[in-house]
């Protein structure tokens, strides 16, 4: 009998593992419900930390955590695990909380919680983490030194790669990558050809280094000499010539592969892909591909959509044999590029799971289609909201001169925690060029600058100028285009004339309009700006000279 369930368990363990790895949470959320009515497997400790796992996988953390609450004694495994998935996701608070709840920590939690927080390049907070652990692993040590490669800063790298114990190939390679992502081009060969003993992963770090700064030739001068090749030395090759417009030596490359499985005929169709006036030979390409995979099916998707194709796109989407969130965020996106919000709403109506990405799409949508009472029920009905969700509202409202509003979601924003960039401040600044509020415009663009250290572009300039033409200070907009530190755009000068043509400044306007007409010669507004400020200012036109 014991056997039996062993044995019975052991299959419902590699079907669950089956899920995570095909990201398939219905099926894995029926095997679930299946352990959960049998008497024999329901406390097995066993199932509970794979279905963990699987959850984890398929990214639905809050199953993930109510299977670990309810599990009547948690094991160094579990612990670990529920950990890792958090750390993994980005959620580096919540894995923090397990991490410092695990009553005993090995190596591997530890390297979790350092991984999570590298990767999200919070490289202080890993340090501190890699400083506190008792031992360490070459995992350890390699994750450090990719930490720093993702900040750009190799100096720190091979400060750790100098102190790392053990030389084995791993922190080598780390290294030769670590170069690579700060150009260090040489000095990744010099790392590379100073290895004790290379492996095809060196090779690789090699020839992706040269393919990640457009180094074609050098890469194929690597992918030459390599005395090893795996399928991933032949996808390294097939995206340089890809990524360089090099599409016959891809198509050649392609031919050469020994074992074409989905993902290389995916490599084919993106290099297609990549070039707008070829999507009539990625068809093809797909087409003739012997199995196909979701991501073959959204890449052609979101190629037709972003191209303006939603008819063809439409036709694709309807032979899908299966679609996720993605798929159909392509499809609403599309329709809203294309202005039909119609049919954006029908396709956003139908959506099974609706994430943030489609939320925000249609929250554009709708303001740039004038239907802002529309956009604004959706913004306050989002389960959650991201930066562009934010950013979003605040340039509806600015481009409609809603500027109350406008400052009203800026401030929302930074209650919600939500860093403001340079194009939220452009937003709000825009917004009070609109109604002249000079006291407040300044305000924001000295905050801009104090408290986020955000350096003022030209258009953030511009604003500054609306706002003092708009409120009739004429003479300050006009030393403000003299002194700003970059040269005037034609938008700031036509500004700066409509003020001067409203407040009837003839002098001004003139030399307003000779600099847009310099700007833009073809632009026949200025003229008519100018005649009208004749008219209003003197009566006439002036004679002349």
């Amino acid at each position: 009998m014991r056997r039996t369930l062993l044995a019975e368990q052991d299959q419902l363990a590699a079907l669950l593992r089956s899920c995570g790895d095909h990201h398939d949470l219905e099926a894995g959320r029926r095997i679930h419900a299946q352990i959960l009515g049998s008497a024999h497997h329901r406390g097995s400790r066993y199932l509970a930390n794979t279905l963990i796992h699987m959850y984890g996988k398929c990214a639905s953390l809050a199953d993930a955590r109510s299977v670990f609450h309810s599990m009547p004694d948690p094991n160094l495994f579990s612990w670990t695990i529920i950990t890792s998935i958090h750390a993994r996701h980005g959620l580096l608070d919540d894995a923090k909380r397990f991490f410092d709840a695990m009553p005993e920590r090995n190596v591997v939690a530890w390297t979790a919680l350092l991984q999570g927080f590298a990767e999200q390049r919070c490289l202080d907070t890993a340090k501190g983490v890699f400083d506190r652990m008792p031992a360490r692993d070459t995992i350890a040590w390699v994750e450090m030194i990719a930490g720093c490669d993702r900040v750009c800063c190799a100096a720190s790298a091979k400060l750790l790669f100098d102190l790392a114990p053990a030389r084995s190939a791993m922190p080598w390679n780390a290294m030769i990558t670590a170069y690579a992502g700060s150009g260090q081009l040489q000095l990744a060969k010099v790392a590379f050809e100073k290895m004790p003993a290379t492996d095809v992963v060196s090779w690789n770090a090699m020839l992706f280094a040269f393919t990640r700064h457009g180094k074609v030739a050098e890469a194929e001068a690597v992918f030459r000499s390599m005395p090893l090749r795996d399928s991933v030395s032949w996808a390294g090759m097939f995206q340089a010539f890809a990524r360089c417009g090099h599409l016959e030596a891809a198509k050649e490359t392609f031919y050469q592969v020994p074992c074409k499985d989905v993902v290389t005929w995916n490599l084919l169709l993106a290099a297609f892909l990549h070039n707008d006036c070829r999507i009539q030979e990625a068809r093809c390409v797909f087409e003739r591909m012997p199995k196909r995979s979701l991501i073959s099916w959204n890449s052609l998707l979101a190629t037709y959509a972003r191209t303006g194709n939603v008819c063809e796109a439409k036709r694709l989407f309807d032979r899908m044999p299966g679609r996720d969130v993605f798929s159909w965020t392509t499809m609403v996106g599309g329709f809203a590029e294309k202005a039909d919000v119609t049919e954006a709403r029908r396709f956003f109506a139908r959506m099974p799971k609706q994430n943030v990405v489609s939320w925000n799409t249609m929250v554009a949508t709708n303001s740039q289609g004038g239907h802002l009472a529309e956009a604004e029920r959706l913004f306050e009905e989002m389960p959650e909201r991201n930066f562009y969700s934010w950013s979003v509202m605040l340039a509806a409202y600015a481009h409609l001169g809603h500027t109350e509003e406008a400052i009203r979601v800026f401030h929302e924003m930074e209650v919600d925690g939500v860093r403001p960039d340079e194009v939220a401040f452009m937003c709000l600044l825009a917004a009070c060029g609109h109604r002249g509020m000079v006291a407040e415009a300044l305000g924001y663009f000295a905050s801009m600058v104090s408290d986020y250290g955000l350096e003022p572009t030209a258009e953030h300039y511009s604003s500054i100028v609306a706002s003092f033409a708009r409120s009739g200070q004429l003479k300050h907009a006009e030393e403000l285009l003299a002194s700003m530190p970059f040269l005037p755009d034609q938008v700031a000068w036509r500004v700066f004339l409509g003020a001067c043509g409203t407040l009837e400044d003839v002098s001004r306007a003139q030399a307003a309009a000779r600099r847009v007409s310099d700007l833009v010669p073809a632009n026949s507004v200025p003229y008519v700006v100018l005649a009208n400020t004749y008219r209003a200012g003197l009566g006439s036109f002036p004679e002349p000279s």
